[in-house]
């Protein structure tokens, strides 16, 4: 679920769910013996003091680019508008500005994140799609460029958050 603005507890509240009751709420019935957790409990509750405390010890894995390197590779029309540097490079860029608007706000909680497009072009699914079983050398091409673009925003990213820090991976 992608949630821009609002927080779990608002969408599920705008779709007529159920929100579980606040953590803090439940303490007395815990002392008592009589607190039921089936329906779930929301622990960010008092001012988000678990959130505070979890979050910037957390790793976020954020996978991006692949599915826009496949459509741009399934697609004569993209094809036919951008070379796929071109078009690897505006994707990367996409993704680094809202990146960066982001960490500004909430950097307490983004210090550890994770990014990486893998070798796209030997995914059993690719593999199969191709007459040979072979990997698609384009899309391991454009999965390097789109990486190494990102990689260049994330690290302009750092030197701007002092304590913003990134690794990388295959995904």
């Amino acid at each position: 679920m992608y949630v821009f603005g609002d927080s779990l507890v608002d969408v599920a509240e705008k779709v007529g769910v159920p929100v579980p009751p606040p953590y803090l709420s439940l303490l007395s019935e815990y002392r008592n013996n009589t607190v039921k957790f089936q329906t779930g409990v929301n622990f960010d509750s008092a001012g988000h003091s678990v959130t505070d405390k979890l979050l910037p010890k957390s790793i976020f894995a954020i996978i991006n680019g692949s599915n826009h390197i496949y459509t741009f590779a399934k697609s004569s029309n993209l094809r036919s508008i951008a070379t796929p540097t071109k078009y690897v490079k505006s994707k990367a860029n996409e993704l680094a500005k809202p990146t960066e608007v982001v960490n500004k706000a909430v950097l307490i909680y983004f210090q550890n994140i994770s990014m990486r497009v893998g070798a796209l072009g030997c995914t059993p699914w690719q593999r199969v799609e191709s007459e040979s079983e072979e990997c698609d050398v384009e899309l391991n091409i454009m999965s390097h460029m789109y990486h190494y673009a990102l990689t260049s925003h994330l690290k302009e990213l750092q030197s701007n958050l002092k304590d913003f820090h990134y690794y990388t991976f295959n995904a």
